[in-house]
């Protein structure tokens, strides 16, 4: 059975910065190939802090997953989509196989209980650089709090993180109006990479 999960969103989820979807952020007609972005990449700042002098293995890029690690070098892969909207391309991606240490840490009664969820990304490829930037889960919050966000989600209480349950077509709307809101894509939480050069 594959090991398909949400610990990597709700990692990031928890420091702030991801939002997460049991739908997916886009419709199949918006999918892309991104051919560029495939190699290895490596860490120049992660969630807006630098990570230079910090050893972190190049990530990953393939066609469909990302081979990824954090500022500890702890392995995660996700399963990503690139997708398009306007001139704008984004990365919706979700929790694939977990490190080698899963077994220590969860069991299949733990595993059983785990729903996958969604989270997206707004990608900047130019030439030897990537920047990823999350849509900022504080544009939610404060929507929220104020009761004008539109958009459905479901909490398992009051004190955890809302799950959004938006159709992919709200989805696409939704990005369609406020994707070029600097606030919703704070620069803040940024991903930044360089092409790894092969010898």
């Amino acid at each position: 059975m594959r090991k398909s999960l949400f610990l990597f969103p709700v990692c990031f989820a928890l420091c702030g910065c991801y939002v997460q979807s049991l739908n997916t952020f886009f419709t199949d007609d918006l999918k892309i190939e991104l051919s560029d972005i495939e190699g290895q990449w490596v860490s120049v700042a992660q969630a807006g802090e630098a990570m230079e002098g910090e050893k972190i293995t190049p990530w990953v890029f393939g066609e469909e997953t990302i081979g990824t690690y954090d500022g500890k070098n702890n392995f995660s892969e996700l399963d990503v989509t690139y997708f398009k909207i306007g001139e704008t391309v984004y990365m919706d991606f979700t929790a694939g196989e977990p490190g080698d240490d899963f077994e220590k840490v969860c069991n299949s009664f733990w595993v059983a209980g785990i729903t996958p969820v969604h989270s997206l990304c707004k990608v900047i490829l130019q030439g030897d650089t990537l920047v990823m930037i999350p849509m900022s889960y504080e544009w939610f919050e404060k929507r929220i709090k104020e009761k004008t966000l539109k958009l459905h989600y479901v909490k398992a209480g009051e004190e955890s993180l809302p799950v959004f349950t938006v159709s992919s077509k709200e989805w696409v709307a939704f990005l369609k109006q406020h994707g070029d809101d600097k606030t919703l894509f704070n620069e803040k939480y940024r991903y930044v990479f360089s092409r790894k050069i092969m010898k």
